[in-house]
């Protein structure tokens, strides 16, 4: 009895050591990123005028959010809803006191009271936007840098040569007001969110390790005292694992665009986010009769079947790194208990 409450108290400790490490990263990635601005008047008094990409959808509809700093259990930089003090005019937000520092572009979608990273728009660098139309729209005029890719009659895919270091779809909107009603992409976020598949599959590869070795040692806990050195090398074995945990969460690194608005495990989110993404880069392939029958259903662009191709090599790493992990352990575990049967057996003088 006491060696398989020993056992159980073992992976609960390693669980739990591996959550907290999980935990404080997750609590750090879902920190939503917003870009901010100042009203022109500084600190002084009298009005001043923001932009009116400033407003966005808040828990009671439209508001125009600002940063303050919080105290305490609270401590950190968070964002709160403008009751009032503001209102809209022909040239932007009016507001009755030019004092604040308020969010003009955020990540996702802002709660009242939580916390948020303040970030700089970065060094502009060369980037892809995918569109997801409801409804045809006309593109006739585009800013300068901005140029159509491939077109189909639910997508766009623009190429734009000065992208913001930090992707905000709601700051893309603003530089291409036609796709106001459009969910935009940014090629860069997606490939990034697919760069992680390799750190899920080494988290997995641990874990999976850990808990063959584990089940390997609750065998051998039977007879405890006969194997209390192979015990004690799974131990440490185990707690190397462990120390990995936080080494491999370092190269994780999740776009905060891609990120459901509350729980990071809503897979559902993410696989509904995917389809829709290469669902519309399928659009954009040309019919099989124009190709031929054996053609295969890629879009013409390169930068199209690049991410595909990225997509298809990375999305089923986290289940061979899982697999590859048991089957490391459980090896471990079979080549301990051949030594150690090697070594007991009978010998002959």
């Amino acid at each position: 009895m006491k060696k398989k409450v020993l056992c159980i108290f073992v992976l609960i400790f390693w669980l739990v050591g591996a959550c907290t490490f999980l935990s404080q990263k997750v609590e750090k990635q879902m920190v939503a990123q917003v870009i901010t601005l100042e009203p022109n008047g500084g600190m002084g008094s009298g009005s001043d005028t923001l932009p009116l990409e400033c407003l966005m959808m808040g828990e009671n509809g439209m508001t125009l959010y600002s940063l303050y700093e919080g105290t305490g259990w609270e401590a950190g930089t968070r964002v709160q809803e403008e009751s009032g003090g503001w209102q809209i005019d022909e040239d932007g937000i009016k507001l009755e006191s030019a004092w604040g520092t308020y969010v003009q572009y955020a990540s996702k979608p802002l709660k009242s009271g939580e916390i948020v990273e303040q970030v700089l728009s970065g060094r502009p660098q060369p980037d892809h936007w995918l569109a997801v139309l409801p409804s045809e729209v006309e593109l006739n005029e585009l800013p300068e840098g901005v140029e159509i890719v491939e077109q189909s009659g639910s997508a766009v895919l623009f190429s734009v040569e000065k992208a913001m270091g930090v992707f905000m779809e709601a700051q893309a909107k603003t530089l291409i007001p036609q796709l106001y009603e459009a969910k935009v992409y940014s090629f860069g976020a997606m490939s990034q969110f697919l760069d992680n598949f390799t750190g899920l599959g080494q988290l997995l590869f641990l874990l999976g390790a850990a808990l063959a070795l584990w089940v390997g040692s609750c065998l051998f806990a039977r007879k405890a005292r006969q194997n209390r050195a192979v015990l004690v090398l799974n131990l440490a074995v185990g707690l190397v694992l462990l120390a990995c945990v936080p080494l491999v969460l370092q190269s994780i690194d999740l776009p905060s665009s891609l990120l459901p608005r509350l729980h990071i495990t809503d897979f559902g989110y993410y696989a509904q986010e995917m389809e829709e993404f290469f669902g519309s880069l399928l659009t954009f392939a040309p019919e099989a009769s124009a190709q031929g029958y054996l053609a295969p259903n890629l879009p013409q662009s390169q930068v199209g079947q690049a991410i595909i191709q990225q997509r298809n090599i990375t999305i089923a790493r986290p289940f061979l790194y899982g697999a590859g992990g048991l089957a490391l352990g459980a090896l471990t575990a079979l080549g301990e208990y051949c030594v150690l049967k090697v070594r007991r057996r009978p010998r002959i003088k």
